[in-house]
């Protein structure tokens, strides 16, 4: 009976794992858009959640954090979809405005990668996929965006977390315990407005209890 089971599950593992991309495997998306803020970023995910954000190619100070592990399994898995870029997208139906030159890029364990180039996709699969990416993007603007008002203009404190709030509940922002930190010393900052200190302490306790679906 055990034999039989072991059977059944042993393949079923394996596809999973495989839907997943193997371990080491990397998905790479960058978004170059003159004008906007930041004009430039990028964002690496690797099979196993960890995630670096950067606002350049040579960014000393890369952000990395863990992503969940629900969002990262589907990026994988659209990834596998989209046969990991090796056949470049077909060309949108429609035109549209310019939002960005933008690669999506599939690297592998062995080192093997490949990549696709376009400004705007009609593709659902694609569509989900960059808007992830995206948010991602938007996140780590609203994180730097506290920790510079922090640093530089205490009183502008209470307008990045009002921000960050807002992003937060309308389900924008990815993996918000990667602000836990940075809200629990705001919360404790005797330097910063009360009004901004009452705030950060009570989006830690939402982030802390789970109030993101997903989290």
């Amino acid at each position: 009976m055990l034999s039989r089971f072991l059977t059944v599950l042993l393949p079923l593992t394996l596809w999973t794992v495989g839907l997943l991309g193997a371990d080491g495997d990397k998905l790479f998306f960058s978004r170059d858009f003159p004008g906007s803020v930041p004009e430039y970023f990028d964002v690496t995910v690797d099979t196993n959640g960890k995630v670096i954000y950067r606002e350049s190619l040579d960014d000393e100070l890369p952000i990395e954090f863990q992503a969940p592990e629900p969002e990262v399994s589907r990026m994988f898995e659209i990834s596998e979809q989209l046969g990991y870029f090796e056949k470049s997208f077909l060309p949108p139906k429609e035109k549209t405005a310019f939002t960005g030159n933008k690669i999506l890029r599939y690297t592998k364990a062995n080192g093997s990668s490949d990549e696709v180039e376009f400004v705007f996709q009609d593709d659902a699969a694609v569509l989900e996929l960059v808007c992830w990416f995206l948010r991602v993007g938007n996140t780590e603007w609203h994180r730097i965006n506290i920790e510079r008002a922090v640093q530089f203009d205490r009183l502008g404190v209470n307008k990045a977390i009002l921000q960050f709030n807002s992003a937060f509940d309308r389900g924008r922002i990815v993996a918000p315990r990667q602000f836990l930190p940075l809200l629990e010393n705001i919360s404790k900052d005797m330097k910063i407005l009360h009004l901004a200190r009452s705030r950060a302490a009570g989006l830690a306790e939402q982030i802390e209890a789970g109030a993101v679906s997903g989290e």
